[in-house]
Formats: structure tokens, sequence, C-alpha cells
């Protein structure tokens, strides 16, 4: 949705409440509310929103599509090369792009994206590797740990997402109370124009009232004087 001013917005800003004007139009609102949304979103793509980390699951945590997960296996008979093909070659589809890495003490990490429908717990997806290293190379896999790989500020995205919420609700009250404000004001204004105009309308009412039989006491005498006898 566009944020920018409109012709009626610069109309608006130019009136007084009470001639239909606005201090705050709805597409400055917009724009308040846009401008602060990315200065808290922008803490996600910060260098520290952008610092790797990994969060540690529990064997029945689901694993969510599109997310980067390690799996550790201690595996002593196995290489990077036949676990990586007992992966390609057995594992479920919904493990993408997998990748090996050997750790000290003759385990290995699978890292992988996983790309399902979110029904696939960690304890499942483990056994699935475990099954596919012993049908394929026969690689006796015994499962460690699972964790999800991330960013500072993907883990903080929940908080972010309700701190932009908060942040609308705020902008909003702060554009009804500077319009609430400013009508106010405005009424006062008309109120003040109003009772000063009348005040002079009721002293030129009674001058008139007062000096029109002279003006005209004036003008019948002038037509006297003029007029041949």
């Amino acid at each position: 949705m566009s944020t920018s001013p409109t012709i009626s917005d610069y109309i608006q800003n130019a009136l007084p409440t009470w001639l239909g004007g606005s201090p705050v139009t709805a597409n400055e609102q917009q724009q308040n509310q846009a401008a602060a949304a990315a200065e808290i979103a922008a803490v996600a793509t910060s260098p520290g929103g952008l610092q790797a980390t990994s969060t540690l699951l529990a064997n029945d945590q689901p694993l969510v599509n599109g997310q980067t997960y390690t799996f550790t296996f201690l595996a002593p008979g196995a290489t990077v090369d036949s676990l990586s093909s007992d992966i390609i070659g057995q594992a479920p589809n919904f493990i993408v792009n997998p990748v090996v890495v050997p750790i000290s003490g003759g385990g290995f990490n699978v890292t992988f994206i996983y790309e399902g429908d979110g029904s696939d717990v960690v304890q499942d997806v483990a056994s699935s590797i475990v099954a596919a290293g012993l049908a394929v190379n026969n690689d006796q896999l015994g499962f460690v740990s699972a964790s999800q790989t991330s960013t500072v500020g993907q883990v903080l995205q929940p908080t972010i997402t309700a701190q932009i919420s908060a942040s609308n609700t705020d902008q909003s009250l702060l554009a009804s109370q500077a319009n609430a404000a400013a009508t106010a004001q405005d009424t006062a204004s008309l109120t003040s124009f109003l009772t000063g105009s009348f005040f002079w309308i009721v002293i030129a009412i009674v001058a008139f009232l007062f000096l029109a039989p002279k003006f005209l006491d004036i003008g019948e005498r002038g037509k006297r004087l003029t007029s041949p006898v």
C-alpha cells in the first residue's frame, strides 16, 4: 500500500480541523508506522542480528519447512563419503542439500535444509538417517542430538513482530491524540474569533443606529440649502 501523500492530504494540512483539516493525515500516519517498523525490523539484518546461532531441539519437536538443521551422530566405522551416500541413497526426500562434517571422537554432523510438511519430529528424522546408514553401507549410527541453525535475527523474529505491532498501535494513538488536541485548539480559536467578531458587530450596529439619524438629518439640510426658494 502506498504511503505517499495525496493532494487531499496537503489541503487537509492547510485547513483548520473545523474546516475539514487534519494535522496528521492517514497517509502520514502510515508513513510514521512504516518508518518505525523499518527501524525495528532492521535489527534482524544488523551485524548482530546476522550472527549464527544454534538451538538444541527436543526429540519430539517438529521441524519447520525451510529451516536448517544439524543432526549429530556417533559412527565409529563410517566415513564422510559413506555417510553421504547413505543419506543420498535412502534418506527421505525432505532432507535437502545434506552436508556431512566429521567431528572429534568418531562422530559426524549432518546439516541439511528441511523441506517437509512440518509433521516430522526430530526423533523420526534421526531414525530415518540411522536406517539409511544400515541400508546402504551398513554404517552403525548412534543419534546424539539435533539443533536448529539460524541467526540471532531469526530467533528474535517473534519479538520483532510483536514490537512492530505495538509500534503501529502507538503511532495510531499518537495520531489520534494529535488530532484531538488540534481540534480542541481550533475550536477554542474559532470560539474566540466568533466571540470577538460578535463584539465588534454589536459595536458597529450600535454606532450605525446612533449615527444614521445624524447622517440623514445632515442630508435633509443639504437638500434644503441647495433647493431653489
